[in-house]
């Protein structure tokens, strides 16, 4: 895989369309951080990242599941890991509507969503029916709000730009 460097300054952040998804912003967190491993590994592997950029890279690696397969890929996923992490990234941000959905999804597991992979699958897979389709139409609204919402994300990336700036070598997925 080729490699470019990235110099990400407050300039390029105050450019960033309210659409955007920030991903650049992320990427060296992307490609570094370990949500393979146990919560101790995770934390670990964030020690070079600010807060911020540990809740925008929780809110995509969450953003990303549940339009691949939903909440339930999502908690059933090492990505699962991240989830407080998101939760604290939308109350930062702002937003209600996705904390909310979060703290729906507490209520569904019934007490703090475990970080180990294999604990939050036995609940999952335990849970009943009606459960799992509550489960589901949390994920539908997610898609309803998902688009909307990640706007507050791109303003509270601006108003935080120092928080995001970072020079690193990525991979370049460009042809």
């Amino acid at each position: 895989m080729k490699r470019k460097f990235i110099n990400v300054t407050k300039e390029y952040i105050e450019n960033l369309a309210p659409t955007d998804f920030c991903v650049e912003l992320i990427q060296p967190a992307w490609e570094t951080v370990n949500i393979y491993g146990s919560y101790e590994e995770y934390e670990e592997s964030l020690k070079p990242y600010t807060t911020e950029q540990r809740y925008l890279l929780a809110m995509h690696w969450l953003g990303a599941e549940v339009a691949n397969g939903g909440f339930q890929q999502f908690l059933g996923n090492s990505t699962g890991i991240v989830w407080e992490d998101a939760y604290k990234g939308y109350q930062a941000i702002g937003s209600e509507k996705l904390a909310y959905l979060i703290e729906e999804l507490i209520k569904i597991y019934g007490r703090d969503i475990p970080f180990d992979r294999e604990e939050r699958a036995n609940i999952l897979e335990s849970l009943s029916e009606e459960k799992l389709e509550e489960i589901d139409s949390l994920t539908d609204l997610y898609y309803e709000i998902e688009e909307p919402e990640w706007r507050k994300v791109t303003l509270w990336v601006k108003a935080n730009s120092e928080k995001f700036l970072i020079q690193a070598e990525i991979n370049d997925y460009s042809r």
